[in-house]
Order: structure tokens, then sequence, then C-alpha cells
């Protein structure tokens, strides 16, 4: 959708405010967007603008995006956890994560967070 792809745009831009405002809008318009669905979600989790974070939001759009996906995509995988973590279920977030790192085992971004997430749950 235009206005899916406009966000991410305006994601890369930090304009986080439009960036909402166009998700939203492009997900009343057609929930089965997955990628709109999971950039949402960790615009939510993980926004450097702490007044867009929502740790909620987050997890309900990362599981959509995840759900349309059939847990196939490995970076949905990742917001997936991404959201977990931010919502303190760090032990559900290595276990996505180990998820995301089966479907791509040599992806070091991946790898990356694995490692704050068993930080998080003290493995």
């Amino acid at each position: 959708s235009k206005q899916a792809e406009l966000g991410d745009l305006y994601l890369r831009q930090k304009r986080y405010s439009e960036a909402i405002t166009l998700y939203t809008h492009a997900l009343a318009l057609d929930g089965e967007l997955a990628e709109a669905q999971n950039n949402l979600a960790w615009l939510y989790a993980t926004c450097e603008d702490e007044q867009y974070r929502d740790p909620e939001g987050a997890m309900e759009h990362a599981e959509r995006a995840v759900e349309l996906t059939r847990s196939k995509d490995p970076n949905f995988l990742d917001t997936l956890a991404e959201a977990n973590y931010v919502n303190g279920k760090f032990e559900k977030a290595v276990e996505i994560e180990r998820q995301a790192l089966g479907l791509a085992p040599n992806n070091q971004e991946l790898k990356d967070h694995m490692v704050k997430y068993r930080r998080g749950a003290s493995i």
C-alpha cells in the first residue's frame, strides 16, 4: 500500500508521528499488510523517542505480522521477540529469537539481539 510505503519513508526519516498515522491508516484499510504490522510493531517497541513507545501495541502488531506470515519470516519473529522483551517477557523473547535464528542462522543482527534477550532472561 502507498500509505505503508510512505510510513516506511517517514520512519527512516525519524518522523515517528507521521509514520504511526500512515501505518495505522494503511492497516485500517487492510489488516493483512504483514510488513506494515511488523514495522509499526518495531517502531512501538524500539522508538528512540520514548513518547511513541507502546509495548502493548508492539506485541499486538508483531503477533499479527507473525501470524500472517505463518512464523516463516525471521525478521518478523525478531520483532515479536523484541516486543516480548520490552514487555518484560525475557524467556519468551529468547524462545522466539531461537525460532528466528533457526530460519536465518547466520544473521548477525539476530545473534546480537539474542545476546540481549538472554541477558534479560539471565540465561
